[in-house]
């Protein structure tokens, strides 16, 4: 991005061309390694917070449930945002165990 910054944009006004329409190429930025695992981590730590704060909402509202019903309210409030892994689940139930 920063070499593009620095770079001097002219019109030539002398230009023609025998076709009608003109193809302008614009360079594509690839992202790199680093910057795919960053959104990716970033995208992960969001979505462990949803579902903790989803089973914080789910325990307060229903007080005492089991773990299975647990897991599928969980999965039914987090399914208009994105469809969570059982995994991703267990993983955050426990945090919340002491508490309940």
């Amino acid at each position: 991005a920063s070499e593009f910054a620095k770079s001097t944009l002219s019109i030539n006004t002398e230009f023609s061309s025998k076709r009608t329409k003109l193809k302008i190429t614009v360079p594509v930025l690839r992202e790199t390694a680093q910057e795919v695992h960053q959104f990716r981590s970033s995208i992960d730590e969001d979505r462990k917070l949803y579902i903790q704060a989803t089973i914080v909402r789910v325990m307060k509202a229903r007080k005492i449930l089991k773990h299975n019903i647990l897991m599928q309210e969980v999965i039914s409030q987090s399914k208009t945002r994105f469809s969570p892994s059982v995994s991703m689940i267990k993983v955050n139930i426990p945090e919340f165990m002491p508490c309940f």
